[in-house]
């Protein structure tokens, strides 16, 4: 249950953290690619090295809890980068800082609904896990 909380964990503080930045907006999409190659590789090379058996054990243990969190990864990218054009849009035209406390607290509620998501992909991954133990034997 941690292994998988924490693997979307960093993901989700570090598109929280780029939302309060000008140029968040460039680094969000190349998370979103590391985490997706990430998953290629190791669904890949799991399908490589175990043929069927890793083709099954990718498909209902891996895949399930990665769709769950892939959508959430994806919808805080899309809070991060709304807040983060808005404070490059601020900047370039020069515009004083304005009070973006309604914008903050409406991400924050957010981001809680997105750890909460990933919560139940992490507790759908260790059911998966515990569940599918004695059938995957690598």
């Amino acid at each position: 249950l941690l292994d998988f909380l924490f693997s979307i964990l960093p993901y989700l503080a570090v598109i929280y953290a780029s939302s309060f930045t000008a140029f968040g907006f460039f680094a969000v999409p190349l998370l979103l690619l590391f985490r997706g190659m990430g998953l290629g590789i190791t669904l890949g090379c799991l399908c490589v090295n175990n043929s069927f058996k890793g083709i099954a054990f990718g498909s209902l243990v891996l895949v399930p809890p990665a769709v769950i969190s892939c959508v959430v990864l994806i919808l805080a990218c899309n809070c991060c980068m709304t807040l983060s054009i808005k404070i490059a849009k601020m900047f370039r035209q020069g515009a004083r800082c304005l009070s973006m406390r309604h914008e903050i607290v409406d991400l924050n509620i957010s981001f809680l609904k997105f750890l909460t998501a990933g919560l139940g992909a992490a507790v759908l991954d260790a059911t998966l896990s515990s569940f599918f133990k004695d059938f995957f034997i690598f």
